[in-house]
């Protein structure tokens, strides 16, 4: 799933002959471009940042990533929601923490410690999707060959 937060146009489109009720604009296909960048992370449910500080003081989250998404030039800040605010396990904020630990150093270029802080993690919990992610990404020396000087920590989505 998902999810953004904004305006849409929602009716019937289409000619007189054939409708179709459906939603549509740029708020509606960002969600969709979230939708697929879910397997990137291995997760089932990603928000953008509209959505996630719309909801902030009712859930737990994490911020996944800053993606650029295909047919868009400005980068969107994404999270994943955890759970209802107060109920995330003290354990698994740890692995929360930990994470934005790891994140800051990837996004700082420092990929042989950020690839130790995300291997520290798969330790503690193996099935979570974006700390493989992430590991993917800091053992690829094609990716860390495509991050130039002037890299800003964004994510490229080449794939719809």
């Amino acid at each position: 799933i998902g999810l953004n937060t904004g305006p849409a146009k929602v009716g019937n489109f289409g000619s007189a002959t054939s409708k179709n009720y459906t939603m549509i604009g740029d708020t509606v296909n960002l969600a969709a471009r979230l939708e697929g960048a879910n397997k990137v992370y291995h997760t089932f449910l990603m928000v953008a940042a509209p959505t996630f500080e719309a909801a902030r003081a009712a859930i737990e989250a994490r911020e996944l990533d800053r993606l650029r998404v295909k047919g868009k030039s400005e980068p969107v800040t994404v999270y994943e929601p955890l759970g209802p605010r107060g109920t995330l396990a003290p354990a698994r904020h740890e692995l929360v923490r930990r994470f934005h630990e790891a994140l800051t150093l990837y996004r700082e270029r420092r990929f042989d410690e950020s690839l130790a802080a995300f291997e520290l993690l798969a330790g503690l919990d193996p099935a979570d999707g974006p700390t493989r992610t992430y590991l993917e990404r800091c053992r690829s020396s094609r990716f860390r060959a495509s991050v130039g000087p002037g890299w800003d920590g964004v994510y490229e989505m080449t794939e719809k």
